[in-house]
Order: C-alpha cells, then sequence, then structure tokens
C-alpha cells in the first residue's frame, strides 16, 4: 500500500494481516519501478494523491511501462474520483475503490485482484 496518510496505512495493515496476506507499507510515491522489483509485490494499491499533488497517474504508468512490473496487479484507492474518472482505470481493467470505503468492498476487490491474477498466470 502506498499513501502518505499514517492512519490509513495503519489500516491497510490491520486489515489485510487479518484476511492472511502480508501488507508492506510505503508512505511516500514510488520513485523508480526498479524499487517495486526489490519488494517483489503480488498487488500494489496505491493512492493518486501525495501532498495535494496528482502524482498517482505518474506512478501508475511507470509501473505499467516498465517491463519487470508491468504485469503486477494494481488497486487505486483515492478520494479522488475526478483524477480516476479522467484517467479512464476502468477500461484499463485497473479496479478503483474510493474513499471512504466499505471495509467488505476493499477486501472482495484485493481477493478478486487475487482470483484474477491467478487465472492469468501462464502454467
Amino acid at each position: 500500500m502506498i499513501d502518505e496518510a499514517q492512519c490509513v496505512l495503519k489500516l491497510f495493515r490491520e486489515l489485510l494481516e487479518d484476511e492472511g496476506y502480508e501488507a508492506i507499507l510505503l508512505p511516500c510515491p514510488i520513485q523508480k519501478a526498479q524499487d517495486v522489483e526489490v519488494i517483489k509485490p503480488d498487488l500494489i494499491i496505491i493512492e493518486f494523491i501525495f501532498n495535494c499533488k496528482n502524482v498517482g497517474w505518474s506512478m501508475l504508468q511507470m509501473l505499467k511501462t516498465h517491463c519487470p512490473t508491468s504485469c503486477i496487479p494494481v488497486i487505486v484507492c483515492t478520494t479522488d474520483a475526478i483524477a480516476v474518472e479522467r484517467q479512464y482505470l476502468s477500461l484499463q481493467g485497473i479496479p478503483v475503490v474510493y474513499k471512504p470505503f466499505d471495509i467488505d468492498d476493499l477486501i472482495a476487490t484485493v481477493r478478486q485482484v487475487f482470483a484474477l491474477s491467478e487465472v492469468a498466470l501462464p502454467m
């Protein structure tokens, strides 16, 4: 999870770990896709807004255009509905969970993304 709000990061850690997932939390935007390669996440959840700047789209583009990170599933979790609509994330198959979110909806989205990524894995 990448979000600047410590309370949101703490909440995500609790929710995801309660579901049996390991959570790695980052309080600042990703600067280089290679940094994500080192972590090797199965899923990335990102916020679009950091310090009142819309940097989420840049992070997402960087991850999706860098070959080693391009296949990592991403969920956008944000309050910025306008930025999300502008970026046509749903057309790109990137799920969005809007803050404030329902915990069950968030967990269902995470499970759905994992289910889809397992199906898409080569055998």
